[in-house]
């Protein structure tokens, strides 16, 4: 959650596409309206990494956020490539870190960061 351009409140979402393309979308947290959207060049090492990871079973974004929602409110996910991958989760209103395994949803303290 950050705010945007116009000083508006907003869930920032990136999303790697099928065809390898990385997609940024700013959505609105109170009704979930997409704000705006467009297309960024992801670096080629990272949108690797990250398709590498995100392959077969792994445990999704929307998994990994529900998962740590019972240990706050979620403010932040984002994927990591250390230790084989995880989800790191920031939630408040403690601002407390959590690392969600990407082949399980099993909730751990702290992250990487």
């Amino acid at each position: 959650m950050d705010d945007d351009q116009d000083g508006r409140l907003v869930w920032e979402v990136e999303i790697l596409d099928g065809s390898g393309k990385l997609r940024h979308v700013d959505v609105s947290p109170s009704s979930g309206k997409v704000l705006g959207a467009r297309t960024e060049r992801g670096d080629a090492d990272d949108v690797r990494a990250a398709k590498d990871l995100l392959t077969g079973d792994a445990t999704s974004a929307a998994k990994a956020a529900r998962a740590a929602a019972a240990k706050g409110t979620v403010v932040s996910i984002d994927l990591e490539e250390e230790r084989n991958g995880y989800w790191s989760v920031e939630t408040g209103p403690a601002e407390a870190e959590w690392s969600v395994a990407l082949d399980g949803a099993k909730v751990t303290q702290g992250s990487d960061d």
